[in-house]
Parts: C-alpha cells; structure tokens; sequence
C-alpha cells in the first residue's frame, strides 16, 4: 500500500479531487492497480492510499513518471501548497 499526505491551498478542494480521479484512473487502467482512497484530516491535510499488487509494480511506474495524465497530474500539482511533495509517498 502507498500513502501520501499533503496540505491543499485554500480553495483548490474540488480542483485536487478532479486532477487525482484523472491520474488515478490513468494508473489504475495502466497498472492495473487495486484502487485508492482520498481523505482530509481535520485539520485540512489530504492523505490518500493506493493499493497495488506489488512494490515492484508500483517502483516502475515511479520510474516512469506518473505523467499518465498530464492534466490531472496538474490540475494536483496546482492546487498543493508548494512546500509539499506529491512524488514523496510511502510504500508500506
């Protein structure tokens, strides 16, 4: 399972959730992933998870670039708060 968190810009909400259905539909047909969950803490940060079928799947997609779809890619990319690294995730 891979798990990422993140701090949105105020407002980018609905932004954020259109760009990670694209992209997680992209690797999801790609990669035949298992899917993934999105939440929001209380205090506003994002977390999410995604299931795959193994490390070494998900290590040559990281490989790749996960620039499936370069609009969901960046419809996220734009609505994160700089400091925050969407290619930073957690393999568990």
């Amino acid at each position: 399972m891979l798990k990422r968190e993140w701090k949105l810009k105020p407002g980018k909400e609905e932004q954020f959730r259109q760009g990670w259905r694209l992209l997680s539909e992209a690797i999801y047909k790609t990669y035949q992933t298992l899917g993934s969950r999105l939440h929001q803490n209380e205090d506003g940060t994002g977390v999410a998870y995604a299931q795959w079928k193994e490390r070494q799947s998900w290590e040559q997609a990281r490989e790749q670039g996960l620039m499936i779809d370069e609009i969901g890619y960046q419809l996220i990319r734009d609505s994160i708060e700089p400091d925050n690294e969407l290619v930073s995730p957690v393999f568990c």
